[in-house]
């Protein structure tokens, strides 16, 4: 409706126990409103699938972006790491959100040919 680009995650549908656990992880993100955080902008699901329409980070993984970049400066991991932690303190005081998977491959780069001192991590 609004022309942005967007990008689509789909999850399986599985058991009713992931089930729920998957609304409550898509209910307690989309309620999230910080720089740091990819925002959700709606979900729909067929039968087999959820689809999450989220905000598109093109600058990929943090990971892919060191394996191509090569090691970081400590500078520039210092600003990462800043990034990391202003979201994770704001998901602290969100219901007390804790999130159990933080690795580089699960932190994403907002833009693309971008330098990292001028990125933003989400």
């Amino acid at each position: 409706k609004t022309g942005s680009t967007c990008a689509l995650k789909s999850v399986q549908k599985r058991g009713p126990s992931e089930r729920e656990a998957l609304a409550n992880e898509i209910t307690v993100h989309a309620a999230c409103c910080h720089p740091n955080i990819v925002r959700i902008y709606e979900t729909f699901e067929d039968l087999a699938w959820v689809h999450i329409a989220m905000e598109a980070c093109e600058g990929g993984d943090l990971y892919s972006f060191q394996c191509d970049e090569g090691l970081l400066f400590e500078h520039e991991a210092a600003l990462v790491m800043l990034q990391v932690l202003r979201a994770v303190l704001y998901l602290h005081g969100v219901n007390f959100v804790v999130h159990r998977d933080l690795k580089l491959e699960n932190l994403l780069l907002k833009y693309r040919d971008v330098p990292l001192e001028h990125n933003i991590v989400k």
